[in-house]
């Protein structure tokens, strides 16, 4: 786990493993308490969209979860090795089981985009504005 921090970002390289999910999350908080941002949504979507990298992108090598502080806005990015693979939200059948995680991203962000980095990585961002 390789960590760079400064005054208003701070990212994470983890291991492709389930296990490091928490690991993001605890970054995301630890980054929010520093700047005073007190909303919980961050490290929700940070569970969800590391998780999501280590699930389908996994195989292709380490994430990276980064936050930072841009004005009043708070961005949380994770990028992965699979670009070929640009994610969307997308309706689910009911009693699906799985499938709804970037509608929840949706739900509690107030941006959400997918981009693919010049570095030929995939970086899935969410930015919250605290009311």
């Amino acid at each position: 786990m390789a960590t760079t921090v400064s005054r208003t970002r701070a990212t994470v390289r983890l291991v492709s493993k389930p296990q490091t999910v928490s690991a993001a999350r605890a970054h995301v908080r630890r980054f929010c308490e520093r700047v005073g941002f007190e909303s919980d949504d961050p490290v929700r979507v940070t569970s969800e969209l590391a998780s999501n990298a280590v699930e389908h992108a996994g195989d292709y090598g380490d994430y990276e979860v980064s936050a930072s502080l841009h004005g009043r806005v708070l961005w949380v990015e994770v990028l992965d090795c699979l670009p070929c693979s640009l994610p969307s939200p997308v309706e689910v059948l009911e009693d699906a089981e799985a499938g709804r995680g970037l509608l929840v991203v949706a739900a509690l962000t107030h941006r959400f985009k997918v981009e693919l980095r010049s570095s030929g990585r995939k970086a899935v961002c969410a930015g919250f504005e605290e009311d």
